[in-house]
């Protein structure tokens, strides 16, 4: 992806475990961000997509990633796509629009289909500065969405000791999902550095923490 133009995010998929695959098929046009996103910030920025498919019907795909906003000439937000025949077609959405950026979001999707996104975003924020991380689920293939529902305790500044040698805000989240359990790791500063911090809760519910946010690192 390049800043200055527009790019392409593409799915190839195998039938043979891998030895061969499809022709490459478009999910959608993407304007990389800006890197750094504001003028304050010092940290980098993927665009980073995320994908994955639902274990029970081979057809359903979902992918999603930052993309620049479509709301203002700078700032990011999180961009939603899904496929019902394979990878074929696509449909792409902007779920959680809000004030503030959004970025790298993780998505998974649960033995019953259910699909599970985590991002973090500077909605809380009006300064646009502090981060929080959130967490919503679709029952319906990523047509409807539960309310965003915030994982962080605190919020955080991710250009709290940035990394010199690569200044990343240790863009790599994570989100797993077993059973009626939803876990989420991400990168926060509220304690002076970079820490991986871990959360977990229950769904549908979600604002039923088992573990509240603790450093792991």
């Amino acid at each position: 992806m390049s800043p200055t133009a527009t790019g392409e995010i593409r799915v190839v998929t195998s039938y043979d475990g891998g030895r061969s695959f499809s022709p490459p098929r478009k999910v959608s046009s993407v304007l990389q961000p800006p890197s750094p996103v504001r003028p304050y910030d010092q940290w980098r920025l993927y665009t980073l997509p995320s994908a994955a498919a639902d274990p029970y019907d081979a057809n359903r795909l979902y992918v999603t990633w930052t993309e620049l906003s479509a709301r203002e000439a700078l700032g990011t937000e999180v961009a939603f796509a899904r496929s019902e025949d394979g990878g074929r077609t696509w449909s792409v959405s902007v779920p959680f629009a809000a004030p503030g950026d959004a970025m790298h979001p993780i998505v998974r999707v649960d033995p019953r289909g259910w699909v599970h996104l985590f991002w973090l975003d500077r909605r809380r924020d009006p300064r646009n500065r502090l981060f929080d991380a959130f967490y919503a689920y679709s029952p319906d293939g990523g047509r409807t969405w539960s309310l965003p529902f915030r994982v962080s305790s605190r919020s955080f500044d991710l250009n709290v000791k940035v990394p010199p040698i690569s200044p990343a805000p240790g863009d790599y989240w994570g989100l797993d999902v077993v059973r009626d359990r939803v876990c989420a790791a991400w990168s926060d500063t509220r304690f002076g550095d970079e820490d991986i911090m871990v959360a977990c809760g229950i769904f549908p519910s979600a604002s039923r923490l088992l573990l509240p946010p603790v450093p792991i690192w």
